[in-house]
């Protein structure tokens, strides 16, 4: 394959979803109106169709994020009768270790400037729910994109 490196955070529309050599590759485009540039490895891209991010505010005087590996895990501690009982020790964990059974990873610690340092959170998919307590919630399904990844 050849062709021009494409910056990171490029937006690509898709066209096409193809195998060849024990790959896939997707047929991309710049815009919706069916026009083609060429294709891209499945591999490095991020399907992202809803086209909206997540972006962490100031963590002071909150709890971190976490993120889950499974989406059961997390629907578990929503449908508990008592989730801070299930939370408590994955954070108590987390502050020993930086891993905890189920949790993927976590918000970092200290606020962290876009503009100094860019990430993007693209929300993969979501959904609202209705925790045991009553409370609506998303959850969302989301991947993490950075330019030290890039």
């Amino acid at each position: 394959p050849s062709g021009a490196e494409q910056p990171p955070f490029s937006r690509f529309y898709v066209y096409e979803h193809a195998n060849a050599g024990n790959a896939e590759w997707i047929k991309v485009g710049p815009d919706s109106f069916g026009k083609t540039s060429g294709w891209l490895p499945a591999s490095c891209t991020v399907d992202w169709k809803m086209q909206l991010t997540l972006a962490f505010t100031n963590p002071a005087n909150r709890d971190r994020l976490m993120f889950f590996k499974e989406r059961k895990t997390l629907e578990s501690i929503l449908d508990a009768p008592d989730p801070v009982s299930l939370v408590a020790p994955l954070r108590a964990k987390l502050k020993q270790s930086t891993v905890a059974p189920g949790v993927l990873a976590q918000e970092p610690e200290y606020f962290i400037d876009m503009q100094k340092q860019f990430y993007l959170l693209p929300v993969l998919s979501g959904e609202e729910v209705m925790t045991e307590a009553g409370f609506r919630t998303r959850i969302l399904n989301v991947a993490s994109v950075s330019k030290a990844d890039a």
